[in-house]
C-alpha cells in the first residue's frame, strides 16, 4: 500500500503535522457558559464582606502532543471554568487559592451580591 503525501516531501508534511500541533497548543478552548459572564474573579480583600459558598478545582491540558501551551491560556481557561462552575454553587465571584500547578487550580467561590 502507498501512502499518497498531499505535498511533495515528507519533511514538508511533517513540517506542516508540527505546526498544527503549536497552534493548536496555543489556542483557547474553554467557552464562557451562559449564566458564566456575571462571575467576577476578585482578590482575598474584596471578598471580606461576601459569603464563602463552596470551592472548584479545575483542570485542562497544560501540553498537547508534549508541546507546553502558553502559561497565561492555560491561566485563563482554568478561570473560565471557574467561573462556569460558580453558578451551580450560587456564586458570582471566584479568587484563586494558589498558582497553577500542572494544569491545575483551585478556587474559592463567594456570594458577594446581596451577601451581608
Amino acid at each position: 500500500m502507498k501512502i499518497i503525501f498531499p505535498f511533495r516531501s515528507r519533511t514538508a508534511t511533517v513540517a506542516l503535522l508540527l505546526a498544527s500541533l503549536v497552534l493548536s497548543a496555543c489556542a483557547e478552548w474553554v467557552p464562557l457558559k451562559p449564566g458564566a459572564e456575571g462571575v467576577r474573579v476578585a482578590t482575598a480583600d474584596q471578598v471580606k464582606h461576601c459569603r464563602h459558598v463552596g470551592r472548584t478545582i479545575v483542570s485542562v491540558a497544560d501540553a498537547v502532543a508534549g508541546i507546553k501551551r502558553k502559561p497565561q491560556t492555560v491561566t485563563a481557561e482554568l478561570e473560565r471554568l471557574a467561573r462556569n462552575h460558580a453558578p451551580k454553587l450560587g456564586g458570582d465571584t471566584i479568587v484563586p487559592e494558589g498558582p497553577v500547578k500542572n494544569g491545575e487550580r483551585s478556587y474559592k467561590v463567594y456570594r458577594c451580591r446581596g451577601a451581608k
